[in-house]
């Protein structure tokens, strides 16, 4: 690939104009966290609350509800991969869903009056 085409090159190098651009630009540049930023820095804390809290629902809406009453086929079993651990992931990133689409919900409200 010739020099300066925009694409990786045999070494796998990013182009020299790419490093360090933002992911996003917009007007307040200290939200801004660009590619420079380490991955947890990127994360606020309001981020980790959140995840928490799907992982924590999630994990008591599989275990507590779904699991009594599936199948063994699809109860998960400790230290194995297997159907019933994808189940519990999927509870968890149904419930992160409405949590994210809950705080859109409540910022858009909460704007409005």
């Amino acid at each position: 690939m010739p020099p300066g085409s925009g694409a990786s090159g045999p070494a796998g190098r990013i182009p020299a104009g790419r490093v360090g651009k933002p992911l996003v630009s917009g007007a307040n540049p200290g939200k801004n966290r660009g590619m420079d930023a380490p991955l947890f820095s990127r994360m606020t804390p309001r981020r980790w609350i959140e995840y928490t809290a799907a992982i924590l629902a999630g994990n008591g809406l599989y275990f507590l509800i779904l699991f009594p009453g599936l199948p063994p086929a699809l109860q998960h079993q400790p230290f194995r991969i297997d159907p019933g651990l994808l189940l519990d992931f999927l509870c968890c990133v149904a419930v992160y869903g409405v949590i994210r689409l809950g705080s859109a919900h409540a910022r858009r409200w909460w704007a409005g009056n």
